[in-house]
């Protein structure tokens, strides 16, 4: 059974949505989104939910300025027409051809002209209710996932022949949380969206991946190695810190 409460911070009422399972203590989740799930005891009362949230109001109040900082640095993308969007620092316009009604969106990069095309497919839409712009998002990212494909080959192969090192293979992946991965069979996993950030980020992650193919670990020895090859990486790994919003995406 799941339930409501209302949870006031800065003038700001928030919804709790209440979970009931088999569990002694009380746990309350701050979503990404704003949201706050509290999971209790099957027999504690809302009262008793009130007071645990009540006990932690400093500690709750700090994730939720937080999450509100987060949310207010992550883009906002309408996918209209002439909108930019910066893909390694260079910014690709958006061109809208004739959108037919009903018809499965998709999306093209085109890196000459510098500019990301939506039209409409052949195919009628799974999901007759999601907006233009959720439609939109999925086609571009599918999009920029083949784009940079090659993007990050390209930039592998460049710091590979300066480090001597060579992966198995390149892969993309959408991950919500890891920018890269080095598998122990020497394959590269790349997220897509590190490319909306600067390109020496982007090129961090390609160092640090390929790295791994030397080290897989965080030991000094690995990070000598990334040094070796770009001895500004922590400027890097300050950057993601403060500025992982950036590279947020709508879907």
């Amino acid at each position: 059974m799941v339930t409501s409460i209302h949870f006031q911070h800065n003038g700001r009422s928030y919804e709790v949505a209440v979970k009931r399972e088999q569990r002694m203590d009380y746990r309350l989740k701050i979503k990404k989104s704003g949201g706050l799930v509290a999971s209790i005891p099957k027999r504690a009362s809302l009262k008793s939910l009130e007071d645990f949230l009540e006990h932690s109001r400093a500690e709750i109040g700090k994730y939720l300025d937080r999450v509100s900082a987060y949310a207010n640095q992550t883009p906002k993308y309408t996918f209209s027409e002439g909108e930019y969007i910066t893909i390694a620092e260079r910014p690709f316009r958006v061109v809208k051809a004739a959108i037919k009604p009903g018809h499965k969106l998709k999306a093209a990069v085109d890196e000459k002209r510098l500019e990301i095309h939506i039209y409409s497919g052949t195919k009628l839409n799974e999901s007759p209710s999601a907006t233009y712009e959720q439609q939109a998002a999925e086609a571009v990212e599918e999009a920029l996932m083949v784009f940079s494909k090659t993007w990050f080959a390209r930039r592998v192969q460049y710091y590979g022949q300066r480090m001597s090192l060579q992966p198995s293979a390149v892969k993309i992946s959408r991950a919500k949380t890891r920018y890269g991965s080095c598998s122990s069979r020497g394959s590269l996993n790349f997220c897509w969206r590190i490319l909306l950030a600067p390109q020496f980020i982007a090129d961090y992650i390609v160092v640090h991946e390929l790295a791994h193919l030397a080290h897989l670990n965080h030991s000094k020895a690995f990070y000598s190695v990334v040094e070796s090859a770009m001895p500004d990486y922590r400027n890097a790994q300050n950057w993601l810190k403060k500025n992982a919003a950036l590279l947020e995406w709508p879907v």
